[in-house]
């Protein structure tokens, strides 16, 4: 299970992620006229992108490493959530993309939740469990 939780998670992290990215290319254009916000998006795209890697990077790395880059992936979906609040008042919608975003980084948040508790859970390599 914690592999199937691992491929909705990255898949989930890369759609968000590439819909920022279409954001600055596409509806945030110019480059001397570009808003600030397109910034944000931009470096949304980046941070999912780092997470990503680093999700994948860490998964034979100490459970506590897991567990970190788990918890940054449940915040980061929350804060990016919390600034499409904040900066659009929960109207922006271009493209209506935010029908596809939003409901995605409620996802990834849930989702890496239940992996995190399932790292705890899962068997270490070449332990056997006892069972009495």
């Amino acid at each position: 299970m914690t592999r199937t939780l691992g491929i909705v998670i990255v898949v989930l992290a890369l759609l968000d992620g590439l819909i920022h990215l279409f954001l600055v290319l596409f509806v945030t254009h110019g480059i001397t006229s570009r808003p600030p916000i397109s910034d944000l998006f931009f470096l949304c795209f980046v941070g999912y992108v780092a997470l990503v890697v680093a999700f994948l990077l860490v998964r034979s790395a100490t459970l506590s490493l897991q567990r970190l880059v788990d918890a940054v992936l449940i915040v980061y979906p929350i804060v990016a959530l919390a600034a499409w609040i904040y900066f659009t008042k929960g109207r922006g919608n271009p493209f209506g993309l935010a029908e596809i975003s939003k409901p995605a980084e409620v996802i990834l948040a849930v989702v890496t939740i239940v992996h995190l508790i399932q790292l705890g859970r899962q068997e270490q390599p070449g332990m056997a469990r006892s069972h009495a």
